[in-house]
């Protein structure tokens, strides 16, 4: 989905290609998300049922660190597949990424549960996972064009509070490239 987002073409043998070099991050990402839902789903409840202030106090950090958790690590699979090739690297950029655009990462979050919930009302067939994976790697591709022009511009570096980020001027030429679209042609492309 890294290509599509980034419009360049695939093949089934490309696909093959980036299924053999990412297994085994994905087998890795896979088993980091079931541990930490294994702990949060046995620590929560147990320190709830020794009751009192502190019990309470544990139960509610150890959510808010599976929430920050669970929005950061949303931007794991586009930073590995655009960007990094290292699974630790590619973690902590994940983090670096959410604290850096903390209501973005909510609402692309929340965004993804929207897609999950309509592709689970037409029984995965859209836009289903691919869909989901598509619009976060689109999104972060989007992000990247904020460190670029940051990048371009070291002396805005650390001020407070940021500098406004010029996105017409960013994503002027993928504006050019999709066009303006209409619903109509959205649903019936043949039609325009």
């Amino acid at each position: 989905m890294a290509r599509v987002a980034a419009y360049k073409p695939f093949s089934f043998k490309e696909y093959g290609n980036a299924v053999k070099s990412t297994w085994l991050h994905g087998a890795l990402f896979a088993a980091l998300l079931a541990a930490g839902a294994f702990v949060v789903g046995i620590a929560i409840p147990y320190y709830l049922s020794h009751g009192g202030p502190f019990g309470v106090a544990c139960a509610m950090l150890l959510f808010w660190v599976a929430v920050i958790c669970a929005l950061a690590l949303q931007w794991f699979l586009p930073i590995r597949s655009q960007l990094e090739k290292g699974f630790a690297k590619s973690l902590k950029k994940s983090f670096i990424v959410f604290f850096d655009n903390p209501g973005f990462s909510i609402f692309m979050f929340f965004y993804s549960i929207v897609l999950l919930v309509l592709s689970l009302l037409v029984v995965m067939t859209l836009p289903s996972f691919a869909g989901i994976s598509l619009a976060q790697n689109e999104a972060f591709r989007l992000r990247l064009y904020k460190y670029d022009w940051l990048e371009k511009h070291p002396e805005l570096d650390g001020k407070f509070p940021r500098p406004r980020i010029p996105w017409d001027e960013l994503i002027a030429e993928d504006y050019e490239t999709v066009g303006n679209r209409s619903l109509k042609s959205f649903i019936f492309p043949w039609m325009d």
